[in-house]
């Protein structure tokens, strides 16, 4: 009984009224040569910013050989002077 009285409903609107409005991908394609939109920003990229994942591996990897250098060497110092017999 509902449905019947829904589909009366749709069936004396004006098809004008029942368009609806669609999504972007869904218009037409432009049919002539058009360019990608180009991305404008405030501030442009800085060199810091291009692979900064690979660049900051490479500093902690350093910081890490240099870290293990200085512990060493405070090691042996010690050793050496009898400090930390049983280490």
């Amino acid at each position: 009984m509902i449905l019947a009285e829904a589909c009366e409903a749709v069936q004396s609107t004006p098809r004008a009224q029942l368009e609806v409005q669609r999504y972007d991908f869904q218009h037409p394609a432009v049919s002539r040569n058009v360019p990608p939109p180009v991305v404008r920003s405030d501030h442009p990229p800085r060199w810091w910013s291009f692979d900064r994942r690979r660049r900051l591996m490479e500093v902690m990897r350093l910081h890490d050989q240099l870290l293990k250098i200085s512990f060493t060497r405070i090691h042996e110092k010690s050793m050496k002077a009898g400090a930390l017999d049983d280490v």
